[in-house]
C-alpha cells in the first residue's frame, strides 16, 4: 500500500493510493476527487491520501474490508482498534522529518488522521456506497467542530465520542522574540535566507503562501505584497483556503527584497522569487523541504526552537502585545476565514501583557470615579 503522486490530463499534481498489486483503491480515488472539487489545498488532498493510507494497512492487518466493518455493528472496536494502531510504538515507530530519536503520535495528530477516516465513511454514506452511518457520534453542539462534508449533511454538527478521540494537551503555541529573529537572520548564508525569514515575520505569510509568490506579486512602491491563488505550482506552493489578500510590509524587508535581487536572485521562467541557488536544482523554486532544513539548521546552532509557523504565530503576538492591535485587524492581516479561529489561536498572551492592559483597565476605572 503506497501513496503515488501523479499528473492529471491538465497538467495538475494530484495524489492517489495504490494497493500491494499496483492497483488504484478506487473508493479512495473517488474520494479525493470529492475533496479535490472543494478546492482543498493539495498539501491536505495529499494529507488525506497518507492518512487513509495508514487506515487501509491497519485494515489488511486485521483482515477486514473498508465496507465490512458495518457488519454486526463492529465499526466502534475497529476503530477504537485503529487508535490503538496509531499510539504503538514498537515495530512501527515514528521519526520526525528530522527528529534524532523516535517520538510517539500525538493526541492531536491521532484525532486528525481519525477525522479523515470519519469524513471519508460519511461520504461514502451520503453517496450510497455503504449502507448506514458509522455509529460512533453523539449529537450536540461544538462549534469548533465542522467536518470538510458538513455541507452535505442536514445541518446538525456532529462530534466524535470520548471513546475515539484522544484528549489533546492545553498547549500554548510557541512564539520566539524580534531578538532571536535578528539572530536567526544574522547566522543565514543567503542574502535570500534574511529575505525570507524577515518577510515571515513581518507579514505573517504561511510558508507556502511565500514560496508561490512571483515579482509580480510585489507592490514596491507602496510597500505591499499580493498573497495570490494559484492553481498546479511547481513546487507545490499553495495559498490555504484561497486566502487572497495584500499585506503591508515594513521598508527593511523591501531593501532585502531588493538586495537578494541585485545580488543573488536566479531569474525564471515562472518568476518565483525564491529559487534554489545552487545543485542540480538551480534556478528552479525552492520546495518546503530546502526551508524546513534551513530552519533545522538555524534551530540547532542558534539554540532556538522555530518554525515558518512559529514566526507567523510571532507576528500576530507582537500585533496584539505591541500594537494593541484588535482581533479584527488581526485576522483580516492572518487571512483567517472565521474570527473565532484567530481569538482561539491567541488566547496565549503573556502574563505579563495581560497584567499590564489589566492595569491599565483598573487606572481607567479610577479615572472615571474621580470624575464622578
Amino acid at each position: 500500500m503506497y501513496v503515488q503522486k501523479i499528473r492529471t490530463k491538465d497538467n495538475k499534481i494530484r495524489y492517489i493510493l495504490l494497493d500491494d498489486n499496483d492497483e488504484i483503491v478506487v473508493c479512495v480515488m473517488d474520494y479525493l476527487k470529492y475533496l479535490d472539487s472543494r478546492r482543498l489545498a493539495l498539501n491536505t488532498l495529499k494529507n488525506y491520501a497518507y492518512h487513509l493510507k495508514l487506515y487501509f494497512e491497519y485494515l489488511e492487518e486485521i483482515e477486514k474490508s473498508y465496507d465490512s466493518i458495518t457488519d454486526d455493528n463492529q465499526e466502534l472496536n475497529v476503530l477504537a482498534g485503529f487508535v490503538s494502531y496509531l499510539n504503538k510504538l514498537d515495530e512501527k515507530v515514528i521519526y520526525t522529518q528530522y527528529s534524532e530519536r523516535p517520538e510517539r503520535r500525538t493526541a492531536s495528530t491521532v484525532n486528525t488522521i481519525l477525522s479523515a477516516v470519519l469524513s471519508f465513511y460519511e461520504y461514502l454514506f451520503r453517496t450510497g456506497s455503504i449502507d448506514r452511518e458509522l455509529n460512533v457520534y453523539r449529537e450536540g453542539v461544538l462549534s469548533s467542530y465542522k467536518g470538510v462534508l458538513y455541507e452535505m449533511g442536514t445541518g446538525k454538527k456532529k462530534y466524535i465520542t470520548s471513546v475515539l478521540k484522544l484528549k489533546e494537551k492545553d498547549r500554548s503555541i510557541k512564539t520566539v522574540s524580534r531578538e532571536e529573529v535578528e539572530l536567526l537572520i544574522k547566522n543565514c548564508h543567503y542574502i535570500r535566507d534574511k529575505f525570507l525569514i524577515s518577510l515571515l515575520f513581518e507579514s505573517g505569510l504561511r510558508l507556502g503562501e511565500a514560496l508561490g509568490l512571483r515579482k509580480s506579486d510585489f507592490v514596491i512602491w507602496d510597500n505591499k505584497v499580493k498573497v495570490v491563488a494559484r492553481s498546479n505550482e511547481e513546487n507545490g506552493a499553495s495559498v490555504k483556503n484561497k486566502a487572497e489578500g495584500e499585506i503591508i510590509i515594513p521598508t527593511s524587508v523591501v531593501q532585502l527584497y531588493f538586495e537578494y535581487l541585485n545580488n543573488e536572485f536566479i531569474d525564471n521562467e515562472e518568476s518565483y522569487i525564491f529559487v534554489n541557488l545552487k545543485g542540480a536544482n538551480k534556478g528552479k523554486p525552492m520546495k518546503a523541504i530546502t526551508v524546513e532544513k534551513l530552519f533545522y539548521r538555524l534551530s540547532k546552532e542558534c539554540n532556538i526552537k522555530v518554525t515558518p509557523h512559529i514566526l507567523r504565530h510571532s507576528h500576530a503576538t507582537e500585533l496584539i502585545e505591541v500594537g494593541n492591535w484588535d482581533a479584527v485587524y488581526v485576522k483580516e492581516r492572518l487571512r483567517h476565514r472565521q474570527i473565532q479561529t484567530t481569538i482561539n489561536t491567541y488566547v496565549h498572551l503573556s502574563d505579563k501583557y495581560k497584567k499590564e492592559k489589566f492595569k491599565e483597565f483598573q487606572d481607567k476605572l479610577g479615572d472615571d470615579n474621580e470624575e464622578e
